[in-house]
């Protein structure tokens, strides 16, 4: 199931699939973007769970939550590579860094390139060793083709404008052979009892 988010003006096509079959669902309340809620008749499926939603778009806080995910990328990756050979790494949203941190404890030989454009957290990486920074969306970062070994992206995809064009663009800069790791908030688990935070936010402009 994808939920699209666009400013202003209703969507003609999917970002995943292309296809112009998008429904309107709703406008959430106090959006200071202007979005709107579209349901993509091509990629929808079934769910468990009937969903519910509350309201107040505009909600938003400091999060944490890419930090309590280090472990289990550092473990999705554990299979496949050595944490002693030298590697190139892409921690895309590094946020607070605390992948990058991990990352590069456990591989010595590891270089990072953290991209993060919020100035609140950016300088988090800036003197961590062997990391390059980058202070800029990743949209708007222009990097080589083929120069990662490994490209991490946690909780960022559902920020993005157009995320393929981004997987895309990931799958540019990695090395022929190399990993990608994408974390994202999963709405399968929106119909959960403990569940109390709004889920279509303004910062979120996607949902998978």
């Amino acid at each position: 199931m994808v939920t699209g988010f666009l400013p202003g003006k209703a969507m003609n096509c999917c970002d995943q699939c292309g296809e112009a079959k998008l429904d309107f669902v709703y406008t959430p309340e106090r959006s200071t973007r202007g979005l709107n809620v579209y349901l993509c008749g091509n990629c929808r499926t079934q769910t468990r769970h009937a969903m519910a939603v509350s309201s107040g778009a505009d909600w938003g806080n400091v999060r944490y939550g890419k930090g309590f995910r280090t472990q289990q990328a550092l473990d999705a990756l554990a299979p496949f590579i050595s944490f002693e050979a030298p590697m190139a790494v892409l921690d895309v949203g590094s946020n607070r860094g605390r992948f990058a941190k991990a990352f590069l404890n456990k591989a010595s030989n590891a270089r990072m390139v953290a991209v993060e454009p919020d100035e609140r957290y950016a300088d988090s990486s800036a003197d961590l060793p062997r990391t390059f920074l980058i202070q800029s969306r990743i949209e708007d970062t222009h990097l080589d083709d083929g120069v990662f070994d490994i490209v991490h992206s946690c909780h960022t995809i559902e920020h993005l404008a157009h995320p393929f064009a981004a997987l895309k663009d990931h799958a540019r800069v990695l090395k022929d052979g190399g990993l990608l790791v994408v974390d994202a908030p999963n709405i399968a688990l929106i119909g959960g009892d403990d569940i109390v935070e709004e889920w279509f936010i303004d910062k979120h402009l996607y949902h998978f």
